[in-house]
């Protein structure tokens, strides 16, 4: 008995002793799992933060990557609007190029006749000379006058800053336009007909509009050929860029092929037996190149004439 009561007491010491030991570790090991989870909850922070800062790096990235579109668009835009600028500085020049050779030209002759007609006038013999001379230079003023009306009027249509878009009725002005042609459309007894199915209002500056629907039904009519009652179609159409207007007629024609650099000049004529001046096909040209259209003439020689007048889609 005693050595069992020995035994039990030398196990329990050193169970005791064991359990202290174990005490001991589990506090230590439980100091070191909140170290553990202190280091965890530092790195779960530490990895949020990471994450905030790159969806932050992200945005911005994003952001950059959006700039650097804007700016290329901007820079292709720029590039865009340089060369069309420049085309337009260029049109511009050769336009200018072409008005002063215009205006030299055209001005020359009534000018050289007054300055030739004022020198002959101081060798008059007689007074019926002299009035003769004198009737010959105010022609000729009256000429030179009328050169630069025109001229002046052209001046007007290429520097018009009004040139306001609105909505035009192709057949409210075709019906206005035919009241301005009554007598002469009565005279000839020519048949108008209009047809705008395809488009029937148009977006341009109306004036522009008008001026050229009158000269090229002046033309129409003008030009009519006297063996056959005139006709004249007036109609729209549709393209990819542009809504065109076409005035077709059967009068005399022209030679379109063979008169193709005089079409569109100013004071270019083709028929010689009616008055005019050949100013309205040039008109009709400066117009619409003024909207950024252009304008086409088809012909038959021996049968009428087509002018279709292309206007951009707005």
């Amino acid at each position: 008995n005693k050595r069992l009561e020995k035994l039990v007491n030398d196990r329990t010491t050193e169970l005791r002793r064991v359990n202290s030991e174990l005490s001991l570790s589990e506090k230590e090991i439980k100091l070191k799992n909140e170290e553990l989870t202190a280091a965890q909850e530092e790195l779960t922070a530490q990895r949020d933060k990471l994450e905030q800062q790159n969806k932050i790096l992200e945005a911005n990235r994003n952001e950059i990557e959006l700039k650097n579109q804007e700016i290329t668009r901007q820079n292709e835009t720029l590039e865009d609007e340089v060369k069309k600028r420049t085309a337009e500085l260029l049109s511009n020049v050769q336009q200018l190029e072409e008005f002063a050779f215009m205006a030299a030209h055209n001005l020359r002759g009534p000018v050289a006749r007054i300055h030739g007609l004022s020198q002959l006038l101081g060798y008059a013999i007689d007074k019926s000379e002299t009035i003769d001379l004198q009737k010959k230079i105010g022609s000729s003023i009256h000429e030179l006058d009328t050169v630069v009306r025109d001229l002046n009027h052209v001046l007007e249509i290429k520097s018009d800053a009004s040139t306001v878009l609105s909505t035009v009725n192709l057949s409210e002005e075709l019906e206005a336009a035919l009241e301005i042609f009554k007598d002469e459309i009565e005279a000839t007894q020519a048949q108008i007909i209009g047809d705008f199915s395809a488009v029937h209002e148009i977006q341009t500056v109306k004036k522009y509009f008008q001026n050229i629907l009158s000269s090229l039904l002046s033309n129409a009519l003008k030009y009519s050929d006297p063996q056959r009652r005139p006709f004249i179609r007036v109609q729209s159409k549709v393209t990819d860029k542009y809504i065109r207007v076409l005035v077709q007629d059967n009068g005399l024609g022209l030679d379109v092929k063979r008169n193709r650099d005089k079409l569109f000049k100013f004071y270019s004529r083709f028929h010689t037996h009616v008055p005019g001046k050949g100013l309205g096909l040039y008109l009709v040209r400066v117009q619409i190149e003024a909207l950024g259209g252009n304008v086409t003439i088809y012909s038959n020689r021996d049968y009428g004439l087509t002018v279709a007048v292309s206007f951009p889609k707005s």
